[in-house]
């Protein structure tokens, strides 16, 4: 990019030679991951899937975009993910990112519903409802509320009945008032979901060194820039809870009694896959239940 490479020439040539599909993406160097991702979801959408018939047996009836391992971490994860969608009744389930496959994405137009599990999946979500009408719902359900949650989105709101979210759940009680959540936005705010919901913690946080989409901010959500951004958050706000990744805690034990360690491919690497912890639907409400019980 710097010197002006021409590569949707390079990719023309490439495809002419071999008879293979070639993307182009326009990048420096400079921004952080999730961006990538959010540009080869587009790219794949725009490429790659057409309008089909909802009736042809082998479409699927819920993508799920955005299932990558930086952000979901281990495959068992998107099983966990996707027995929650059968369990509402729906067996035809498209991964755009782990377990997926290329030859599916053709026919994902025709899908109920988009599923967004990460912010890189959004811009993806709503190019397919531009184009094809497909509704989308962002949300990675962390907890038994956001479990029963998205039961009853699916349940009701694919059908076109009004949705109304179930009433909060208490999983335990806990002295922690105020939490804050360091990861990728979407996990954040599934975290904060349990968090909230399942616990009754008033106050919840997220913050992130990546990109925040502004739809799903809330008023006290803030995107760090340096580390220093996240010493002065802390220092500032004096939370009884923070949750993030293990090389966070480091630079973060002088202003926190409590740290929860969320393993992020995405921040650590390899150095802590093997912490990996279970966490969609009621995983997640018992792993907090059980480190709460310390902290009451």
């Amino acid at each position: 990019m710097v010197i002006g490479t021409d590569y949707r020439a390079m990719a023309h040539i490439l495809e002419k030679r071999t008879g293979l599909p070639v993307l182009v993406f326009d990048t420096k160097g400079i921004a952080f991951y999730d961006q990538g991702q959010s540009d080869a979801f587009l790219a794949l959408a725009k490429r790659f899937v057409v309008e089909i018939p909802q009736e042809r047996e082998e479409t699927a009836e819920i993508n799920i975009i955005g299932a990558t391992p930086f952000d979901l971490g281990s495959e068992k994860h998107l099983e966990d993910l996707k027995d929650l969608i059968r369990a509402c009744g729906y067996d035809k389930i498209t991964s755009w990112g782990i377990g997926g496959r290329f030859q599916e994405l053709p026919l994902t137009s025709a899908a109920k519903l988009n599923l967004v599990i990460n912010r890189s999946g959004l811009a993806a979500a709503r190019y397919l409802q531009e184009k094809y009408g497909t509704p989308y719902v962002v949300k990675l359900p962390i907890g038994q509320w956001a479990a029963m949650s998205l039961h009853e989105k699916l349940r009701r709101g694919m059908t076109g009945e009004k949705y109304e979210a179930p009433a909060p759940k208490s999983s335990g009680k806990t002295d922690v008032k105020r939490a804050l959540v360091i990861h990728e936005q979407v996990m954040g705010n599934g975290w904060r979901d349990c968090l909230q919901m399942d616990f009754g913690i008033p106050q919840v946080d997220v913050a992130s060194f990546f990109s925040m989409d502004e739809e799903l901010l809330q008023p006290n959500d803030v995107h760090l820039v340096e580390e220093e951004d996240l010493s002065a958050l802390a220092r500032e706000r004096a939370y009884d809870l923070i949750m993030g990744d293990l090389l966070f805690e480091e630079f973060l034990a002088d202003f926190t009694p409590n740290y929860l360690a969320l393993p992020h491919l995405a921040v650590s690497g390899c150095l802590y896959k093997d912490d990996s912890l279970q966490f969609i639907g009621a995983y997640g409400s018992a792993l907090l239940q059980k480190k709460l019980a310390f902290w009451v």
